[in-house]
């Protein structure tokens, strides 16, 4: 594949591989490195002057596949892909404004918070460089530099895992960066500009643009060389983590609830099942318990009738006994001895007398029975036959 030798507007989004382009050491500097991209927004340009989309990454569409339930990247172009991969949702953007000279860098910010940058130049001139700082990455040492200015409207994606820095050519320079992690200063670290394991050739630039004096602040001077972050195993980042951005993060965390609620859905339709079967059964019970009811019913009102039957027995019984002179409880058989004796002294009328001491063995087994038996004929004049 040919190299690109310049990066210029299409009127669309454009992101280019680092190692895709040729090093001329007037626009691109040092060698293509793995995951870093230059980009240029879409750009519309008339009489009047033009406007820029300074920053599209796609992520509107993704949002909306996410809420949605679609593919992650479902519309989403290749190129807004390859920032979305890097940068996260951008929370920040910061601003510095330096003098011919100036050198800023190598600066990163160490995991867990470590940072993704797109950056740009928007007053001025500068010449941006990044170093692999991924000990597991192909390009790992290596180092890229790209000339950014208004006019060529040039941005880098710097991922994480990378020292980052800049050299400003003029006066005023103004450096913008989108960040998609806050600054945490006591995860801040670095390498020396000019260390000499990486040997980014600084002097070019100097002498290209003219650059006599070099302004650095006194804290860059104090970071440890890329060597010997590597001897101290410092250095965590790797090709891995450099895609663990907050967006990924928030897909991962929205599909893992996605699958907890699919989960969920999948228990409450069994328990469901297991619900109906249970209803079912407490019905079928419920019916043979009914029934079990209505025939333990149905049988006590047998009984209940009967007993009323019995009552009714008893008391026309009492009611026999007691017009016969007779109180009390007594036995089936005790009823009839006496209603034998009662209907022999009827039957006998004149003919016969009965002392009332032949009745003692019957008369003796009521307790309210009378201990006489009174008979009376009106045609005699006898009253008391247990007494004669």
């Amino acid at each position: 594949m040919d190299k690109i030798k310049n990066v210029e507007s299409t009127g669309k989004l454009q992101v280019v591989d680092t190692r895709d382009l040729e090093i001329d050491n007037r626009e691109f500097f040092g060698e293509g490195l793995v995951d870093c991209y230059v980009v240029h927004p879409s750009l519309f340009k008339d009489a009047r002057g033009y406007f820029e989309n300074s920053y599209d990454s796609g992520q509107e569409k993704t949002i909306d596949n996410i809420i949605n339930g679609n593919d992650l990247y479902e519309n989403v172009s290749e190129d807004e892909k390859k920032i979305q991969e890097l940068l996260g949702l951008v929370i920040k953007e910061n601003t510095s404004k330096s003098s011919k000279g100036t050198v800023r860098g190598m600066h990163y910010q160490k995991e867990p918070r470590c940072q993704c940058k797109l950056v740009r130049v928007t007053t001025g001139k500068a010449i941006d460089v990044v170093v692999d700082v991924r000990e597991d990455s192909e390009t790992f040492g290596k180092w890229f530099g790209v000339l950014l200015t208004p006019e060529n409207h040039r941005q880098l994606l710097v991922p994480k895992g990378y020292a980052h820095g800049f050299l400003a050519l003029e006066d005023d320079t103004t450096f913008e960066y989108q960040v998609d992690e806050g600054y945490h200063k006591e995860l801040e670290d670095g390498i020396p500009y000019d260390d000499a394991g990486v040997n980014i050739d600084w002097d070019i630039m100097f002498k290209q643009y003219g650059i006599t004096d070099v302004l650095t602040s006194e804290k860059d001077k104090l970071h440890s060389t890329l060597a010997e972050k590597v001897a101290n195993k410092e250095l965590t980042f790797t090709k891995k983590s450099s895609r663990d951005t907050n967006m990924s993060r928030l897909s991962n965390s929205f599909n893992e609830k996605n699958e907890t609620i699919r989960l969920l859905s999948e228990e409450l339709k069994e328990s469901k099942k297991l619900y109906n079967t249970y209803r079912n059964i407490l019905e079928e019970e419920k019916a043979a318990l009914k029934a079990s009811n209505d025939s333990l019913m149905s049988e006590n009102d047998s009984l209940m009738s009967e007993n009323e039957s019995l009552k009714n027995e008893n008391e026309e019984l009492k009611r026999q006994l007691k017009m016969k002179g007779v109180h009390g409880l007594i036995t089936q058989e005790q009823i009839e001895k006496l209603t034998a004796t009662y209907n022999f002294i009827k039957d006998s009328g004149n003919k016969m007398l009965l002392e009332a001491s032949a009745l003692d063995d019957v008369i003796s087994s009521f307790s309210k029975a009378p201990r006489k038996l009174i008979y009376t004929n009106p045609d005699l004049n006898v009253n008391n036959i247990g007494e004669c």
